[in-house]
This record gives C-alpha cells, structure tokens and sequence, in this order.
C-alpha cells in the first residue's frame, strides 16, 4: 500500500459513506448530529414569524380587498400557515423544509413587495405589510443558510435508520 494523500477530487466509490460521515461515531455522537444548529433555529424562528406576519396580513386585508384581487387576503393567509407549517419542518432539521423555506421566503419577498406598491399606490398603507417586505428576504437567507446544516443531519438521520435496522 502507498501513503499516496487521497485525491478530493475523485469520484466517490459506489456504497460509501459521505466525506462527513463517521463511521466509528457512537450513536450518541450521530443523534447529537441531527439536533437543529443555531443557524437552523433562528431561521426555523425567522420562517415562523414570516408565517404569523404574512397570515396576520391577509386578516387584515379580508373583505377590505374589492374586485379581481378579492382572493389576494385568503392567500397571504394560506401562504401564512404554509410558512408557519413548514419553519416546524425546518426546526426538525428536514433538509426538504429548508429548501421550501428559501423559496417560500424568495416568493413572499416578491409578492409582498408588489403588493406593498399597489396598495401604497391605492392611498392604503399597513406597517405589517412593510415589515414583512423586511423580514421575508431574512428569511430566505436564513433558510438558505441552513440548508447545509439539515443535509448533515439527514445524512446523519439515514445512518441511524441503518445502523438500528441491522440485527
């Protein structure tokens, strides 16, 4: 055998282990792994409180909304659930959850921009609205962050999964 360093470029052989995994960690060391780091809960948090700001929005614009954008209120509500719903997912460390909360976070910064401009545009203004043009890319960052942090821990999540399995 050679003491030739191995190459970090190479492919990976089919059925190992990932660069991070551990495979002499205890199980103790592999469930501390799955817990949310700080990164994962103050953007589980961020996400949370985008959630209750988006659906806190739609509460207050039901029925004040006339004509084509009359659904625009039980959207920002339904929105609000999904994002609540979904910082519950990203608090549990699921890698899915973090990927959603990006977007959803990139979506409702987008949305709540426009809608901010044609409601200021309307000679309507609401300070929750203009906070949560705030909070929202914070968000998403937050959750993009964190998307790293729950693929470890998915990973370290299959390895458990695998290692209780065998007899």
């Amino acid at each position: 055998m050679t003491d030739e360093p191995r190459n970090p470029y190479q492919a990976p052989a089919s059925g190992s282990e990932p660069p991070d995994a551990d495979p002499g960690a205890s199980i103790a060391d592999q469930v501390a792994a799955t817990a949310p780091s700080t990164i994962v809960r103050v953007g589980a948090a961020f996400s949370a409180v985008l959630g209750l700001m988006v659906g806190l929005s739609g509460l207050q614009f039901a029925g004040a909304v006339r004509g084509a954008a009359a659904f625009v209120p039980y959207l920002m509500m339904g929105l609000g659930a999904l994002s609540i719903f979904v910082a519950a997912k990203l608090y549990q460390t699921r890698a899915w959850a973090a990927i959603a909360a990006a977007v959803l976070g990139g979506l409702l910064t987008l949305g709540f921009l426009v809608w901010v401009v044609l409601a200021l545009g309307s000679g309507v203004i609401s300070f929750l609205a203009v906070l949560t043009v705030l909070v929202a890319p914070a968000s998403a960052v937050l959750a993009i962050l964190s998307i790293g942090h729950c693929l470890r821990a998915t990973r370290a999540r299959e390895r458990l999964y695998r290692e209780l399995e065998q007899p």
